[in-house]
């Protein structure tokens, strides 16, 4: 079983591909905004399941959380 990202490629074969996929069966949309999640962004993060965007959202809202304790 291959898993097919956004541009119609395939993650491949592998365990790990296979794995990314999530049990919804939906890959490569953003789980924060149900955006997709750029094909450069998958290509060099397969398992990446946030947008740039939200991932940098994510980050921010972790430093300043952070900063604060």
């Amino acid at each position: 079983m291959s898993v097919v990202c956004l541009s119609g490629e395939t993650v491949g074969d592998s365990p790990e591909g296979i794995r990314i996929a999530r049990q919804d069966g939906v890959y490569g949309y953003c789980e924060d905004t149900g955006e997709p999640i750029g094909i450069e962004r998958l290509e060099v993060r397969p398992v990446a399941t946030l947008s740039i965007e939200a991932q940098e959202r994510h980050e921010r809202m972790e430093k300043t959380y952070d900063d604060e304790a």
